[in-house]
C-alpha cells in the first residue's frame, strides 16, 4: 500500500467469488441449478397443457409469469388448455365466447 490505494487480498474480490461458485452473475443461481429449475417448470407446463395441473397449481409451484408459460407451450408445440364448458359459470363463458365470436366476425 505504498501508493496509498487499497488493494484487496487476492482471491477475495467479487469476481473471484463468482468464479469460485460457478455463477453466471452475482444474483443468479448456477447454470446447473437454472437448467434443473427450467426443466421442472417445463414439466409442470406439460402437465398444465394436458389438464393435469391448473393455473393455480402452477402458481403454487412458484410459476407466476403466464407469459413464460405461453412461451413454453409454444416451444413445446402444445396448445393452451381450455376448460370444459360445464359447472356454474358455463352459461357466462358460453355468452362470452359468443360475444367474442360476434365481435371478430364483425371486424
Amino acid at each position: 500500500m505504498a501508493d496509498g490505494a487499497y488493494n484487496p487480498p487476492l482471491g477475495n474480490s467479487r469476481a473471484d467469488e463468482v468464479e469460485r461458485k460457478g455463477r453466471v452473475n452475482t444474483m443468479a443461481e448456477t447454470i446447473e441449478e437454472r437448467a434443473a429449475r427450467d426443466e421442472r417448470r417445463r414439466e409442470a407446463v406439460r402437465q398444465y397443457a394436458t389438464g393435469d395441473l391448473s393455473w393455480r397449481d402452477l402458481q403454487a409451484k412458484g410459476i407466476r409469469r403466464y407469459g413464460q408459460v405461453l412461451a413454453d407451450l409454444a416451444d413445446m408445440q402444445l396448445d393452451v388448455p381450455i376448460l370444459p364448458l360445464e359447472g356454474r359459470n358455463a352459461d357466462l363463458r358460453q355468452k362470452g365466447i359468443a360475444w367474442l365470436e360476434e365481435a371478430i366476425d364483425g371486424a
